[in-house]
């Protein structure tokens, strides 16, 4: 048997990076899967009693947050939590979002996972060195 050593050239984390992941390639990511998941998350504006105006609409009232590991998308209504946990008798105006639903992220993944894998892996040959 052949003792055999093998060393990296470069640390873990360098070649990770070369090879297109980090902040900007999450933050596509989020951006990628949100232009999908959009159709999927409630249209319902919430109009508390004294204000003026609605809140913007829950699927337009986000933030997509990158991180070098991970993105979050986070939806900013205060009632988005309910909207996506349910109740299932919440009533949800459907006519500008038809295949609105509660648990939109998982609808969205299990319809279009394919298309969003491939756009994915698209964006990540941008990144790549």
């Amino acid at each position: 048997m052949a003792d055999v050593k093998f060393k990296w050239n470069y640390s873990h984390s360098v070649i990770i990076q070369n090879k297109g992941f980090g902040v900007d390639f999450n933050r596509e990511i989020g951006n990628i899967f949100f232009s999908h998941m959009y159709k999927y998350v409630p249209w319902d504006a919430d109009k508390p009693v004294n204000a003026k105006s609605p809140q913007p609409h829950l699927a337009r009232n986000i933030r997509i947050v990158p991180t070098k590991n991970s993105v979050a998308i986070e939806f900013l209504n205060s009632y988005a939590n309910k909207q996506y946990n349910g109740p299932s008798t919440w009533n949800r105006d459907r006519r500008y979002h038809e295949l609105a639903t509660s648990y939109w992220d998982r609808m969205c993944w299990g319809q279009e996972g394919s298309v969003i894998m491939r756009e994915i892996n698209n964006a990540r040959k941008k990144y790549a060195k």
